[in-house]
Parts: structure tokens; C-alpha cells; sequence
């Protein structure tokens, strides 16, 4: 039943639940990583750096995912939940097959 019931059938929409579903997935995976890095909040700032630099900067591909690796490192569930994230493709551009990182969970 969806929100809209009251339309008439011609102006009824189909609604996409997800981005809902992403968010709930994103808010869950920062949980996590603040949880694992408790005894060290610079390392879920400076996760929250590399997001931030994602999005505003234009660092190579391949700059944005090393640095991932490198922050967790010994966390190798981390950074394929980090993947799962990224556009279709996006590891195989930024290091042209050449990466270190764990593949994309299916």
C-alpha cells in the first residue's frame, strides 16, 4: 500500500524505495566503521575526509581508492563494503585492473 492510495488510478506513481534502502545501507556501514575505530576517531574523520574530498575535489580515481586501502587496512570487509558503494565500474577506471582492492561484493 503506498502513500498515494487516494489518487486516482491515472495519477497513481510508482514510488523507488531505493534510496531508501541506500541510505539505510550507508548509515549502517558508517556505524560500523565508527564502532571498529572507536579507540581511534581520526581514522573515522579522516574516512570522512576521503567522502568529503570524493565529492568536491578532482583526485584521481585511483588516489581516492588508495587512500581507502590505506586507512583500512587489515579491515578488508571495510573496504568492500566501500566498493558496493561506488558506480558500476568505477575501481576497474580508476586503477585500469590494477587494484589491490577486494572485489565488489555480489
Amino acid at each position: 500500500n503506498e502513500r498515494h492510495d487516494f489518487l486516482p488510478s491515472e495519477y497513481k506513481m510508482k514510488i523507488d524505495h531505493q534510496p531508501k534502502k541506500r541510505f539505510d545501507s550507508a548509515w549502517l556501514y558508517l556505524s560500523k566503521i565508527k564502532l571498529r575505530f572507536a579507540n581511534r576517531q581520526d581514522a573515522f574523520r579522516r574516512f570522512l575526509d576521503i567522502l568529503k574530498h570524493y565529492n568536491q575535489s578532482s583526485n584521481p580515481r585511483a588516489q581516492i581508492l588508495q587512500q581507502v586501502e590505506e586507512l583500512f587496512e587489515g579491515h578488508p570487509d571495510l573496504i568492500v563494503e566501500f566498493k558496493d558503494f561506488l558506480p558500476e565500474n568505477y575501481t576497474e577506471q580508476a586503477t585500469s585492473g590494477k587494484s589491490a582492492l577486494p572485489k565488489r561484493a555480489q
